[in-house]
């Protein structure tokens, strides 16, 4: 009985202070069969390393943004807000199905620019950028590595091309529920309006009408893409 109210606190309070736990852990290493301490430590380890990881991409989304802090045309007249931005992933991850990331970076952009057209500010104040299939944030495998404990991208072999080269995609699933608390009402209605009009469309479709856009056809790869564009947004 010790031991599992011991093993239910350590794993209770692990998630909060992974490396302290550890370090109890092994002074309490006699409290605990052998199988059980080695699971509560291979637990607490992966939790040690993903709160290294989420703490270094938030790192990296400091120094990405620093040329970002004061509100523009490019962050949509907001400083880069990571606590919203986590909250637009776990939406549009909780409703939809089969989540590929080329179709949510477009999500976040609609949503956005959606929401900069109808009230002149974005929700989360990323910047964007013109790539190949569409509008990209800076940093975003770093955004997405900051989420961690919100959402997971799994690695996936989609299809095999003629010459063998394996074409890989990235997964986005949800690990918690969204906190409307933490968004607008207008913000919550913006995204719910974007998801609305693209949750049944794939990552290809979601790519070829934003190739249709002002905003992309106006810019160039690599370019910025100025929020001043969301006005000529294409109605839903």
């Amino acid at each position: 009985m010790i031991q599992d109210e011991t093993y239910n606190e350590i794993m209770n309070r692990g998630k909060d202070d992974p490396l302290f736990l550890y370090e109890k852990l092994k002074k309490h290493k006699d409290k605990f069969d052998e199988n059980r301490f080695k699971e509560i430590v291979i637990l607490l380890k992966n939790e040690i390393e993903k709160k290294q990881i989420i703490y270094l991409n938030k790192e990296c989304l400091k120094a990405l943004y620093l040329d970002y802090e004061i509100p523009s045309e490019f962050n949509g007249n907001r400083i880069f807000d990571l606590e919203k931005t986590e909250q637009m992933l776990i939406f549009f991850a909780q409703t939809n199905k089969d989540l590929y990331k080329i179709k949510l970076m477009k999500l976040l952009w609609y949503g956005d620019a959606y929401h900069y057209k109808e009230y002149g500010t974005s929700i989360s104040g990323m910047v964007y950028e013109h790539l190949p299939y569409g509008a990209v944030p800076i940093g975003s495998d770093e955004i997405l590595g900051a989420s961690g404990n919100s959402i997971v991208v799994i690695e996936e072999r989609l299809w095999c091309k003629g010459d063998g080269e394996e074409v890989i995609g990235y997964k986005i699933n949800n690990l918690e529920k969204m906190n409307k608390a933490k968004l607008e009402t207008s913000e919550i209605s913006a995204i719910e309006t974007v998801n609305k009009n693209f949750q049944n469309l794939g990552s290809a479709a979601i790519s070829r009408i934003m190739h249709t856009e002002e905003a992309y056809k106006k810019t160039k790869d690599s370019d910025l893409i100025s929020f001043k564009w969301a006005k000529e947004l294409k109605d839903f």
